[in-house]
Formats: structure tokens, C-alpha cells, sequence
């Protein structure tokens, strides 16, 4: 059983959340309020709640139970995007997890220095299941979450001064790499993008104002009439 204590939501955002559609896009109220969320958020004193590990399995089953945990997330960046221009400040990324799965992340307020493959830490509340086609064509599910980074590693290095050496030890483990590579998982493949990529045929998503407080307010007043 996942055991993690909540991420401080308004009642609205709990409302909003119990009711989001897994394997569908981010463009609804809960993740709006999400996003205010994270933005307000002081991440230190989140810290002594304990941020539990991501509940991917339970998230790709659909668990409700697991919606709006307060989470830690660490891995690779993997790949980036910026969000739609009415998610001013968000950005759309995947982290790669150290068992070669991806998590989707949604970043608020992302710092600039954030470049494909360097290690980072996020912390934030589990949103939902988002569906997506890769550049394979074909569909893959992902956990997203929606999370402030909390630590930033070092840039990849294209120096590499112990190059000679390295090439020399692993001219040796050349049969035993070979061997293992037939057992080794296949990392999860990503999707080109969620925000304004392929999806499977879901719900229409309703063109939102460039503003967003328009934005915002639209979507709350879907959610209201649904």
C-alpha cells in the first residue's frame, strides 16, 4: 500500500483533481490549480513531511487513491518542452528514472540552466496517467506529476580527461557487455511531446485564450458546466 502524505491543496484542487480523466492532456482546471499550487509552494517546509517515491505503477493503473501525493522525483533529464503560451512558466519534461523509466513532468517555473542530461531532483503533487504516441507511432502511458526542481547537477562534460584510460578498461569488459546487453530492459521510449503532440483520439481540447487568467478562467468554467 502507497504511504505518502498530501501535497497542501486548496479544497477546490482536491475537487478538481478527484475528478481529471486518465491518459488525456494537461488543458483542465485541476492542472491549472496544480500549477498555483507549486508556484505558492514553500518546498522547505514540505521537506519534513517526507516526499515519498513516485507510485508509477499505481499511477499507470489509474489508482485515485494516489492522486495529489506529495513526491519526490530523481533522475535524468531526459527530454524538454515548453508548454502551451497560456501555461506561462511551465514547462513539459521527462525524466528518466534510474530503472530506465520515464516519469512526465511538468515543471513550474523551470530554471534556465536545465539541459538534456543532467541529474535533477523535483518535488511536487501526482497529478494523473498521460497517454502519448512515440516517435515510433506507437502509444505509451506515462505517471506525470506536477513539480518544482529542487536540485539542478553538473552539465554533462564533453571533455573527457581519462578518456585513454577508460577506452583501455573497457577494451576488456567488450565480451561481458555483449553478454549482458542481451538481459538488459530497454529504456522507455518517449513521445516527441505531450503539449501539442500526437495523442490517441482523445476528448477535444478547446482552443484557450492567449492570457492566462483568461486561460484559467475558462477552464474553470468547463469544469463547472460539466
Amino acid at each position: 500500500m502507497f504511504d505518502a502524505p498530501p501535497f497542501p491543496l486548496s479544497d477546490e484542487a482536491t475537487t478538481a483533481l478527484a475528478a481529471v480523466a486518465d491518459g488525456h492532456d494537461h488543458n483542465e482546471t485541476a492542472f491549472a490549480l496544480l500549477v498555483d499550487a507549486l508556484r505558492t509552494a514553500d518546498l522547505d517546509a514540505l521537506e519534513p513531511l517526507g516526499p515519498a517515491p513516485l507510485p508509477r505503477e499505481a499511477m499507470l493503473a489509474d489508482d485515485d487513491s494516489v492522486r495529489g501525493s506529495l513526491v519526490r522525483v530523481s533522475g535524468v533529464l531526459a527530454q524538454a518542452s515548453p508548454l502551451e503560451e497560456f501555461w506561462e512558466g511551465v514547462a513539459e519534461w521527462f525524466v528518466r528514472l534510474p530503472d530506465g523509466n520515464a516519469v512526465c513532468v511538468f515543471v513550474v517555473d523551470p530554471p534556465p540552466q536545465a539541459v538534456r542530461g543532467i541529474p535533477v531532483e523535483l518535488v511536487g503533487a501526482t497529478y494523473k496517467r498521460i497517454d502519448a504516441v512515440g516517435r515510433d507511432g506507437v502509444t505509451r502511458s506515462f505517471p506525470a506529476i506536477v513539480a518544482r526542481v529542487r536540485r539542478v547537477g553538473a552539465a554533462p562534460s564533453a571533455i573527457a580527461p581519462l578518456a585513454t584510460v577508460v577506452v583501455a578498461m573497457l577494451v576488456g569488459l567488450v565480451f561481458v557487455r555483449a553478454r549482458v546487453k542481451k538481459t538488459r530492459a530497454k529504456p522507455q521510449e518517449l513521445p516527441a511531446r505531450i503539449s501539442g503532440g500526437a495523442r490517441p483520439a482523445p476528448r477535444e481540447t478547446p482552443t484557450l485564450p492567449p492570457d492566462p487568467a483568461d486561460a484559467l478562467a475558462a477552464l474553470r468554467e468547463r469544469h463547472y458546466r460539466a
